[in-house]
């Protein structure tokens, strides 16, 4: 079945449900964890005339503002400062959650303020490097709800701008002290299934779009809430119009809870892209500033077109209530597909599925069945729907141009072959796939003798020599105009004959997820 995040009655239950099927989903980075245990959190970094700074929120209760300069190694250096912020009526009993952001080339930083717990206002201070306020505002949204907090400030052409709302995205327009809202460009809600999309760090452009790294929020009581790292693109200029989102969560808390008044919580408030890599400042657990060094290209490979129709939040497949034991046994299968990559050919195929009852999808190489048995559990909901898997499981075959090579030695042991062949045989039975899942031990030649008519899903992992370049002529074909086309070890460096069958797809299909070591593409002409 397919099993939506959110589908628990008991809230521990439905919190560890959602940081487990968000777990693989983690973006690979570098992270420095800072003020540890100290309550010194929500922190937001920033590069303003070569300095490096982070803005921080020092106590949970009657919170104030900080501001550290850091090191270029991300240590702190010198001292911290308070930011006095001056007294208001509306900021009484705090003030929290500081954002920095660059406004006609000066250091601003946005706050929320609490006159009392269930009124909050967002306010605004020009402030220097060393933590003095210049000037104070205090922006008036006509309409405004009792707690107006999660804006994020952007500069564009000289007049200040805020993301307002992050589902649906709105925009507003700062005209002295008046905040105004953007007619909506009706766009699609993000978030979703892993919770309502809220604001996060202040928009970082780069090229021709700003780059939204925003949170989920799925409230649970007794401090179980999850917030969930997500991210989304929109144009340079009205009326901002969404581009791209990363359908997946992108990073969730780990290890740990520190106590239990801290809820499991990511919290973005700073952003800065630099020399192609992304640094991020996160609030961890309510308890530390987190902060992630990410390569620019692990970010663009997860990010798809907001209108496509992979832009839907994923849901991730279960064996019923055995969810730990099915990913359990099936992290023992033989195989490289991870948990990342089955989360999204699970969603993809699951899509076809409910497009066209009577999908079939092909694998060719299907191993210990990594990338296999996922799909099939999610196909189980549609009776009509098969997926065939393909697979002589033959040291002579799986060799096969590779004589000489690296890659004889490892792929020429018929014992290790015929192992795979049996576990994910077992697998199968024990989870009741054989109902959308056929395995065919045959050659993919064989194979075009006793499949016939147009497929949706089409998996190319076998051979590597001239199989792969033979597999993408005769099958590629063969998928519907829509149909999902998936490449196995792109890399050319290691898997040079894979780049003739990626030419092969590239004449009819369009490039719609690269996932560094594997790609998908869209056939034309749906």
């Amino acid at each position: 079945m397919i099993l939506n995040p959110t589908q628990h009655d008991d809230p521990i239950a439905r919190r560890d449900n959602l940081l487990r099927m968000a777990e693989p989903y983690r973006i690979p980075a570098r992270s420095v964890d800072l003020f540890t245990s100290l309550h010194w959190f929500n922190g937001s970094v920033i590069r303003h005339d070569g300095r490096l700074l982070l803005a921080y929120r020092k106590g949970r209760r009657q919170a104030t503002v900080w501001l550290q300069p850091l090191a270029d190694d991300l240590s702190p250096q010198g001292e911290p400062c308070q930011v006095r912020l001056p007294a208001h009526p509306w900021s009484a009993i705090g003030k929290e959650d500081p954002r920095l952001f660059p406004f006609r080339d000066q250091l601003w930083l946005s706050y929320s303020a609490y006159a009392h717990p269930n009124h909050a206002s967002i306010m605004l201070a020009q402030i220097d490097a060393d933590g003095q306020v210049l000037e104070h505002i205090v922006p008036k949204l006509a309409g405004r709800q009792p707690r107006e907090k999660n804006w994020v400030f952007f500069d564009h052409g000289g007049t200040l701008h805020a993301v307002y709302h992050a589902s649906p995205h709105r925009v507003l327009r700062i005209n002295g002290l008046r905040a105004e809202l953007l007619p909506p460009a009706g766009d699609a809600l993000v978030g979703c299934q892993w919770g309502e999309a809220r604001g996060g760090a202040p928009p970082v452009l780069v090229g021709d779009q700003w780059y939204h790294w925003f949170h989920t929020t799925t409230w649970l009581p007794n401090n179980n809430s999850v917030y969930l790292l997500g991210l989304y693109t929109f144009d340079a200029t009205p009326p901002f119009r969404m581009r791209r989102v990363c359908p997946f969560p992108l990073y969730s808390v780990n290890g740990p809870r520190p106590d239990r008044g801290t809820p499991f919580c990511v919290f973005p408030c700073g952003a800065m892209f630099e020399n192609g890599r992304w640094l991020l400042s996160l609030g961890i657990w309510d308890d530390r500033v987190r902060l992630l060094e990410i390569a620019a290209a692990q970010v663009e490979q997860r990010l798809v077109p907001v209108n496509s129709p992979d832009a839907r939040m994923p849901q991730m497949i279960t064996s019923n209530t055995e969810t730990d034991t099915f990913w359990h046994d099936w992290s023992e299968l033989p195989g490289w597909c991870d948990r990342a990559k089955a989360g999204w050919l699970t969603a993809a195929v699951a899509q076809l599925a409910e497009q066209n009852p009577d999908f079939v999808g092909l694998e060719i190489g299907v191993f210990g069945g990594r990338s296999l048995t996922p799909i099939a559990a999610a196909l189980g909901q549609h009776p009509q729907a098969l997926l065939v898997g393909i697979d002589p499981w033959s040291a002579p075959v799986a060799i096969d141009g590779l004589e000489g090579t690296e890659h004889e030695a490892f792929w020429g042991r018929q014992e290790m072959l015929d192992d795979a062949f049996v576990r994910c045989r077992q697998f199968i039975e024990r989870y009741g796939l054989s109902r959308s899942c056929l395995l065919l031990p045959v050659t993919s030649a064989r194979a075009t003798e006793l499949i016939t008519g147009p497929i949706d899903y089409l998996h190319i992992d076998g051979n590597h020599s001239d199989g792969a370049a033979h597999d993408a002529t005769f099958w590629v074909p063969r998928v519907r105009p829509g149909g999902l086309i998936v490449i196995d070890d792109t890399d050319g460096k290691k898997w040079p004959r894979v780049q003739e069958a990626l030419a092969v797809v590239r004449q009819s299909a369009d490039l719609v997820h690269d996932g560094g070591d594997w790609q998908a593409w869209r056939k034309r002409g749906a």
